[in-house]
């Protein structure tokens, strides 16, 4: 009897290790931060209890792919939603892990991205929406986005990832200084590049209480050229609730 009750909670510690930590994304305080990585991703798929390899559905909401769009709460683990792992250089379209170091080392961020492949019927245009919760227990007026956007240009033709926000998840207010278009040439010498991006959302005051959520969105679509597509990414995402400076503008002494 005792063997077999070790043998059980064996079996249960092994199957808690193999879940991967793909929870939502809750700010739980004025000053913390979130920073989003993709190193457990394998372009395996979406689901709102993932299993190791895939994305946490309850997070991501996708549009704009030939197999449909992934709704927030929903479940796409083959097709478009899981064309697996890459070093680049694909032409099917659909969503990859890519490893965006493995061709060109650079300092900081992880290894793998959550990447895609645009086509013709592939997010073109399309998006890719991040849910934030908060959880603070108070209202958060501000918050420090930054990310990076990766492009693997080999192709001549130029597309846009452009970032966008919402309180409401229906209204969404675009940032332009975010824009982000690769270049129509391509690269002679072919690696992955980041661009940093970095902005203070201040216009939160008047929705994002506790108990609510933020919702950070990149829009994607054609810009200019043609033919094939290069490939993208996004990886390290990083969200700080920060605090609102207070100014004085009168003192007195009674």
């Amino acid at each position: 009897m005792r063997l077999t009750l070790i043998a059980l909670l064996t079996l249960v510690l092994a199957t808690l290790v193999a879940v991967p930590t793909s929870a939502q994304v809750v700010l739980t305080g004025i000053g913390s931060t979130e920073m989003i990585t993709f190193d457990s991703f394998l372009g395996d798929g979406f689901a709102p209890m993932p299993a190791a390899g895939q994305l946490d559905s309850d997070t991501w909401s996708i549009t704009g792919m030939s197999d449909g769009d992934l709704a927030f709460g929903a479940t796409n683990t083959s097709g478009d939603y899981a064309r697996g792992s890459s070093n680049g250089s694909v032409t099917t379209g659909g969503i990859y892990a890519f490893d965006v170091l493995a061709v060109s080392p650079m300092e900081g961020g992880s290894s793998r991205a959550l990447g895609f492949q645009p086509g013709g019927s592939d997010v073109t245009p399309g998006t890719f929406t991040l849910r934030v919760d908060n959880d603070s227990g108070d209202q958060i007026d501000e918050i420090d986005v930054t990310y990076n956007v990766y492009v693997f240009n080999d192709q001549p033709r130029a597309n846009s990832v452009n970032f966008s926000f919402s309180l409401d998840g229906v209204t969404f207010t675009p940032v332009p200084a975010l824009d982000f278009t690769s270049p129509e040439a391509a690269d002679g010498l072919v690696l992955w590049s980041a661009t940093a991006r970095s902005t203070t959302l201040t216009m939160l005051a008047a929705g994002f209480q506790d108990g609510d959520s933020i919702f950070l969105r990149w829009t994607t679509d054609d810009v200019s050229g043609g033919g094939s597509r290069d490939e993208f990414a996004l990886d390290d995402i990083e969200i700080t609730a920060t605090v609102v400076p207070v100014e004085l503008t009168t003192f007195t002494i009674d």
